[in-house]
C-alpha cells in the first residue's frame, strides 16, 4: 500500500527526493572532504622524522650557538645545517620575461635521502640532488610560472647566471599555495655564484624540550631568523586551503536540510488533508492508527533512503575530486573507509531525522473518526473559524488575499520555502560576487597597500635605504611613497606568547607610513609614532585586547609596550597581523631589510617610464603595477573558493526554481475542486487565474521580502565567521536586484502556465470524483 502511495503522489515525493539527494550530497561532501584532509595533513605532518623548525640566519655566530644547543640535546635535537640563500630575486625565464616571487629560499643539498623533510619528485630524473648548473623547483611554482624540465632561468643575485630545471618536485615544507615563500634546491658548489648579501644557514630541528622554552632561547638570543617556519604553520597554511570550501559547504547543506524538513512537513500537511476520507476509511474496515501510520512512514523511508543513498554515492567523486586538488601539492591522497563510514552515518542521520518529523505530524491521524471523515469535505477538523479581510467583494485581488488566511498553513509553507531558498541562495550569489571583485580589494584581505607601482627589492645598507628616498624624494612623477617590510618584521620584535597565549601563527610587519598608500583602517587611527601599532580584529579578539590598550613584545628578549591605535582586517596567518613603523625598528636598533616599496604616481601613465628608469637606477630590483606578486597571493590563498561557490549557486538556483515549480504544481492540485465549485457559482476562468496569479504574487513577493531582510541581517555576520577581515564582504545590490526580480518573475510564469489548466476543469467530473 506504501508503494501505491507514492505512486498517487509522485510530484510530492519527488521533490521531496530531489530536495534529500542535494542536501546529503552537499553535506556527505563537506564531511567527507574536512575529515580526509584533515585526517592526510595530520598524518602527513605527523612523521615523526619532520622537523618541528625550519629557519634561515645569515649569522654564523647564531647558527654556530644553535648547533651547540643541539650537541648538548637538551634543549633541541635531530639538528640538520645547509648552506642557502634567502632574498628577493628577480629570475628571467627563456622568453626573456622576468618574475619575483617576493621571497625565495633557494637551498643547496647534497642527498635527498638524507633530508629530515619529505622530497618527491614529479617530472625529471630522479637522482639524489641537482648536478651543477641544475635546480629543482617546487610544482607550485612550475604551475604559476608555466616552468617545465629543462626549462633554462636566470638569478639575478647569483650574477644572472643560468640554471637548468632539471627536476619539478613536491616539497613537504612548500605545498601551499598559502605559503609565500617559495623553496628551490641547487647544488652545494653553485652556492658560491650567489651574492654575499643573500648567503645564509637554513637549519631544520626538533623540539629537545618544551616549545616554550625553545622559543625564549630564540627570541633572547637570536637578533634575526630572516625565514622562520614550524611544523604547525605547515599544518595551518595547508588547512588555510580547505577552511573557506569546508565552511560554505556545510552552510550551505544545513541550510538546504532546513528547507528539505518545511518541504516534507508541507506535503505530509497536503497529503493528510487529502486523505481524510481515505484515512477514515482505512479505520472503518478495521485497520489501527499505528498500521495507517507504516504506511506513510514506509513511503518517506524508501524515498528516503533512495535519495539519500543516490547524494552520498554522488558526494564521493566530488569530495575525492577536491581533496585532489586541495592535495595536489602534498601527494596523492585516495579514497579510504572514512568515506563510506560518514556516508553511512549521513544517510542514517538524515533518514532518522525525516522519520522523526514525519512521526510527530502523523500523530494527527488518531484524531480521524471515520463517521467525522466522511462529514468533511477533505479538511482535517480544527473547530476554527476561517479568517477573512474583505467581506462582500467581488475583486479577485482582495479575495487572493482571502485565500492567504483561509489557507494559512499552505501560505505560511510557501512564505517559508521560498525565503529560505531566496536567502540562501542570496547569500551565496553574494559570497561569489565578493570573491569575484577580491582582486580590487587585496590591500584590505591581506593589510597591504595599495598604490600605482610596487617595488620587490632588498635595501641591504642604510646607504642604499638613504639613495632609494633620495630618489623618491625627487622624482616629479611620485606622488607618495613608503618602504618596509611584510611577514618578516615577528624576527625581529616577538609576540608575548607567555603574556597572551601561544598562537598558531601571526605576522608582524613593518612600514616606514601607512597614511595614504591605500592600507585599511577598521576602527581608530594609522600608526604616527614608533611606539604605536595596529593590530587585526582577530589578533584583539585572541588576546582580549582593545584599542587604546598597550601590547606587550619582546625585543632581545626585553619586554617593550606598544600602544594599540587602530584595527584592521586580514586573512594572512589565520588574519593575526600586526602593523608598526620603521620608527620602531630605528628606535631599538634593528636592521632588517625592508623588502617592499609602494609608490603611488602623481598619474597612471608615469607607470612605463618610471618603472625603465628605477630599474636602470637600481640594479637587481623589479618595479611591477599595482600591488605585483601581492594580487597573486590572494588568488593563491582563494584559488579553491570561487569555482565550489560558483558551482553551489548554481545548484540552488536550480533546486530553488524545481521547488517552486513544484510547489505551485501541488498548490493548483489541491485548488481543482475549489475552482469547479467557483466555476459553478458562474465566476470565468479568466477571473479564476487573476485570483490564483495574484494570490501566488503576494506570497512570492513575501518570502523574497523576509528572505531580503535576512540576508540583510545575518549574511555578513556569517561571512565575518570565515573572513577576517570585514571590509572586504562587498555585496552587489545590482545582482541581489535582477535574481529576486528573476525568481517574482519564474514564480509568475509557472504559475500562469499552471492556471492554463483553469478553463479545462470540468464541473461535473469533479463532482463524480
Amino acid at each position: 500500500m506504501w508503494k501505491k502511495k507514492i505512486r498517487t503522489s509522485k510530484l510530492s515525493f519527488l521533490l521531496i527526493a530531489v530536495i534529500l539527494m542535494v542536501t546529503s550530497g552537499l553535506l556527505s561532501t563537506s564531511r567527507i572532504f574536512i575529515d580526509n584532509i584533515n585526517s592526510s595533513i595530520t598524518d602527513y605532518y605527523g612523521n615523526p622524522a619532520f622537523p618541528d623548525v625550519y629557519l634561515f640566519n645569515s649569522s654564523d655566530y647564531e647558527l654556530n650557538m644553535l648547533e651547540d644547543q643541539a650537541d648538548k640535546g637538551q634543549l633541541i635535537k635531530d639538528f640538520q645545517k645547509y648552506k642557502a640563500m634567502y632574498s628577493s630575486m628577480n629570475i628571467t625565464q627563456e622568453n626573456g620575461e622576468t618574475f619575483n616571487e617576493d621571497r625565495n629560499l633557494i637551498i643547496s643539498i647534497k642527498d635527498q635521502e638524507k633530508l629530515n623533510w619529505e622530497l618527491t619528485i614529479l617530472e625529471g630524473k630522479d637522482k639524489p640532488s641537482p648536478e651543477v648548473g641544475e635546480i629543482w623547483i617546487s610544482k607550485i611554482l612550475a604551475d604559476k610560472k608555466d616552468l617545465k624540465v629543462n626549462d633554462v632561468i636566470k638569478i639575478d643575485k647569483a650574477a644572472r647566471s643560468q640554471f637548468k630545471i632539471s627536476a619539478i618536485i613536491n616539497d613537504s615544507q612548500n605545498a601551499s599555495l598559502a605559503n609565500p615563500a617559495k623553496i628551490m634546491y641547487v647544488n652545494e658548489e653553485d652556492v658560491m655564484l650567489f651574492d654575499q648579501e643573500v648567503r645564509g644557514g637554513y637549519v631544520v630541528f626538533q623540539y629537545g624540550s618544551e616549545k616554550e622554552a625553545v622559543m625564549n632561547y630564540l627570541h633572547e638570543n637570536f637578533t634575526s631568523n630572516e625565514y622562520y617556519m614550524e611544523k604547525n604553520y605547515l599544518v595551518m597554511n595547508q588547512l588555510a586551503d580547505t577552511g573557506l570550501v569546508s565552511v560554505i559547504m556545510t552552510l550551505a547543506g544545513l541550510l538546504t536540510l532546513i528547507s528539505g524538513i518545511i518541504v516534507v512537513l508541507f506535503t505530509l500537511k497536503n497529503n493528510l488533508m487529502k486523505e481524510v476520507k481515505s484515512i477514515g476509511t482505512y479505520k472503518a474496515l478495521g485497520f489501527k492508527g499505528s498500521e495507517i501510520k507504516k504506511i506513510y512512514s514506509k513511503a518517506y523511508l524508501f524515498v528516503g533512503i533512495i535519495s539519500t543513498t543516490i547524494g552520498v554515492a554522488i558526494s564521493f567523486p566530488a569530495a575525492y575530486i577536491l581533496q585532489k586538488e586541495i592535495l595536489k601539492y602534498l601527494g596523492n591522497f585516495g579514497y579510504n573507509s572514512s568515506y563510506l563510514i560518514i556516508g553511512g552515518v549521513i544517510i542514517v542521520l538524515f533518514n532518522v531525522i525525516i522519520q522523526l518529523f514525519v512521526a510527530l505530524e502523523l500523530r494527527k491521524i488518531n484524531k480521524i473518526s471515520p463517521v467525522e471523515a466522511i462529514l468533511q469535505t477533505n479538511a482535517l477538523k480544527n473547530g476554527k473559524r476561517k479568517w477573512t479581510l474583505y467581506k462582500n467583494t467581488n475583486n479577485p485581488i482582495a479575495l487572493s488575499i482571502n485565500d492567504i488566511f483561509k489557507n494559512k498553513r499552505l501560505s505560511l509553507n510557501v512564505c517559508i520555502i521560498t525565503a529560505i531558498y531566496m536567502f540562501t541562495t542570496l547569500l551565496f550569489i553574494n559570497t561569489d560576487h565578493m570573491f569575484a571583485v577580491s582582486k580590487d580589494h587585496a590591500n584590505i584581505w591581506l593589510n597591504l597597500h595599495k598604490t600605482t607601482a610596487t617595488i620587490n627589492t632588498n635595501i641591504t645598507s642604510p646607504e642604499m635605504e638613504d639613495a632609494i628616498v633620495d630618489y623618491l624624494n625627487n622624482d616629479n612623477r611620485v606622488d607618495q611613497y613608503g618602504y618596509g617590510l611584510y611577514l618578516n618584521a615577528g624576527n625581529y620584535i616577538k609576540y608575548d606568547s607567555e603574556k597572551y597565549g601561544v598562537l598558531d601563527g601571526y605576522a608582524i610587519e613593518s612600514f616606514s607610513r601607512y597614511d595614504h598608500l591605500g592600507f585599511e583602517i577598521y576602527e581608530g587611527r594609522l600608526p604616527e609614532k614608533y611606539n604605536e601599532i595596529n593590530v587585526s580584529l582577530n589578533m584583539l579578539r585572541d588576546t582580549n585586547l582593545k584599542i587604546g590598550d598597550k601590547m606587550n613584545f619582546k625585543i632581545y628578549g626585553k619586554d617593550e609596550e606598544f600602544l594599540i591605535v587602530g584595527s584592521f582586517g586580514s586573512i594572512k596567518y589565520a588574519g593575526r597581523n600586526v602593523r608598526l613603523l620603521n620608527e620602531a625598528m630605528e628606535h631599538y636598533n634593528l636592521k632588517p631589510y625592508y623588502n617592499t616599496i609602494a609608490v603611488q604616481l602623481k598619474n597612471q601613465e608615469f607607470y612605463s617610464e618610471f618603472k625603465k628608469d628605477f630599474e636602470h637606477h637600481f640594479k637587481d630590483t623589479l618595479v611591477q603595477a599595482n600591488l605585483g606578486n601581492y594580487d597573486e597571493l590572494l588568488n593563491d590563498m582563494t584559488s579553491m573558493v570561487p569555482p565550489v561557490v560558483s558551482t553551489i549557486t548554481i545548484f540552488m538556483l536550480i533546486l530553488s526554481a524545481l521547488n517552486i515549480i513544484t510547489i505551485i504544481s501541488i498548490i493548483m492540485m489541491d485548488e481543482r475542486r475549489n475552482l469547479g465549485i467557483q466555476k459553478a457559482l458562474g465566476f470565468t476562468s479568466n477571473y479564476l487565474k487573476v485570483r490564483i496569479l495574484s494570490r501566488i504574487a503576494i506570497l512570492t513577493s513575501t518570502g523574497i521580502a523576509i528572505a531580503i531582510f535576512i540576508h540583510n541581517w545575518i549574511s555578513k555576520s556569517l561571512i565575518e565567521l570565515v573572513i577576517t577581515s570585514p571590509n572586504a564582504i562587498i555585496f552587489s545590490p545590482l545582482k541581489s536586484s535582477i535574481y529576486c526580480a528573476l525568481i517574482f518573475s519564474v514564480m509568475l510564469v509557472f504559475a500562469f502556465l499552471g492556471t492554463s489548466k483553469v478553463a479545462r476543469i470540468n464541473v461535473i467530473e469533479l463532482m463524480e470524483e
